[in-house]
């Protein structure tokens, strides 16, 4: 047969299957295979957020059966397994502060589980969350509902529970209520700090991380904090090479000098005279700490908050370079980041 006449029959076979449609029928059929696929991965992700894991289980088992490499389902089985082996146990346990609390210390033994995993899906991990939480805040809801005197450590993990789930006003409410009975709790403030920046009440946020920071760096759980800002600060941290147990003392450092946390508010003269005081002491006693680890973010976090004082203040131009000066004795990186990236708040 004629090459010439080879291609025309071709063309024709061609057009003829595109008039018929061949080609958009297997482009549909494609499409609906890939919605029925994301309709299923959605539905197995509800199913493990009502704790329904048998059912999950055998729905992310079959969603690999088509869909080989799917890390939905692979993650999805995973945890099922984890913790179908685990649920039996604790909910045979009698509701109260002990249930609700193992509930918890399961869910970090099970953080710690997945952490080396490669390409964990967060999707499963959120579904999973919100049944668990929801779980161990049934449990302390008996002891509510039977008005049992609730301490301030119960009263912060039910605080952490409303937060997991995403009730940010009843988080709020009961992170208050932990601050009401404990002033000096910091990591109550940063969980209350970190419930505003996740409903956009940044200056809120910003106020209150840079409080608890100051505070008290050394309890607050920096790993629960899920604010991008602080993601942020902590990943630039972390590029400076600083070990990770310095991160917490060294946030309020680096929040304010890359202008993060930039919503100052003025010190009352008795909060004043105290970091006057406490500046006094670090420096005098500068040959006894120099060498630990707390030592210059604590001084230059002083610095920088009686820095700030004297912006507000409009003070001389003479006192902000003394306290500049004194931030380049103890590090010349953070006075470089304070001279090129001076903000003055909002």
């Amino acid at each position: 047969m004629d090459l010439f006449l080879k291609i025309d029959l071709l063309i024709l076979l061609f057009l003829n299957l595109y008039n018929t449609g061949f080609f958009m029928s297997h482009k549909t059929n494609k499409n609906q295979e890939e919605l029925d696929h994301i309709k299923t991965v959605n539905r197995s992700l509800e199913l493990l957020k009502q704790g329904n894991l048998n059912e999950a289980l055998a729905l992310f088992s079959d969603i690999l059966k088509t869909h080989f490499s799917d890390t939905v389902a692979e993650s999805g089985i995973k945890s099922c397994k984890y913790w179908m082996t685990r649920l039996h146990k604790l909910e045979n346990m009698k509701d109260g502060y002990e249930k609700g609390k193992s509930f918890i210390d399961e869910w970090k033994k099970f953080e710690t589980f997945i952490s080396s995993m490669k390409n964990f899906q967060k999707k499963v991990t959120s579904s999973l969350m919100y049944f668990i939480f929801n779980r161990a805040l049934e449990s302390f809801k008996k002891d509510l509902v039977e008005n049992k005197v609730i301490d301030i450590q119960t009263s912060f993990i039910i605080g952490l529970c409303y937060k997991k789930i995403g009730d940010y006003k009843n988080a709020i409410k009961y992170f208050e209520d932990t601050i009401a009975n404990d002033h000096n709790n910091s990591n109550a403030m940063a969980e209350i700090a970190d419930c505003y920046a996740l409903i956009d009440e940044t200056k809120k946020a910003k106020i209150l991380f840079r409080e608890s920071f100051f505070l008290d760096p050394v309890i607050i759980e920096s790993n629960n904090l899920e604010a991008d800002m602080l993601k942020t600060i902590i990943s630039k941290i972390e590029e400076e090479k600083i070990e990770s147990n310095e991160i917490n003392h060294w946030i309020p450092i680096y929040g304010r000098i890359l202008g993060i946390f930039n919503i100052y508010r003025e010190l009352l003269p008795i909060e004043l005279g105290k970091l006057k005081q406490e500046i006094f002491y670090l420096e005098k006693n500068y040959d006894n700490f120099v060498n630990d680890s707390f030592y210059k973010p604590r001084l230059l976090n002083c610095y920088l908050w009686l820095y700030d004082y004297h912006l507000l203040k409009n003070s001389t131009k003479e006192i902000l370079q003394e306290i500049e000066n004194k931030v380049k004795t103890i590090s010349e990186t953070i006075y470089n980041y304070l001279k090129n990236n001076n903000y003055q708040g909002d």
